[in-house]
């Protein structure tokens, strides 16, 4: 089961409700990626489970705002796209898949 929780800078205050990383439910597979030139952190799905067994999809991921490449999100530093300072998990909101 997949989990979306709301994630918080303490220091500049930017928000935003996302796995925070590579995440799983029983079919759809989503990692976290930042725009840098939107400052913006985003879950998108990656790959899926089905009867053949896990499929990735190999591809490049763009920003739907502004076409700029996607980066995968630095799980172990948690860096806010804004000002750089760590991003804190407040807690679950959704269970998904």
């Amino acid at each position: 089961m997949g989990q979306i929780s709301k994630w918080e800078c303490k220091k500049c205050g930017y928000s935003v409700n996302m796995s925070g990383g590579h995440d799983r439910g029983f079919i759809a597979v989503t990692n976290t990626f930042q725009c840098t030139n939107c400052k913006k952190l985003m879950d998108i799905s990656v790959g899926k489970y089905d009867e053949d067994g896990y499929h990735e999809d190999e591809r490049n991921y763009y920003c739907k705002t502004c076409n700029n490449k996607l980066e995968v999100w630095d799980v172990r530093k948690k860096p806010c796209p804004h000002c750089g300072k760590p991003m804190i998990k407040q807690g679950c909101l959704i269970l998904w898949d």
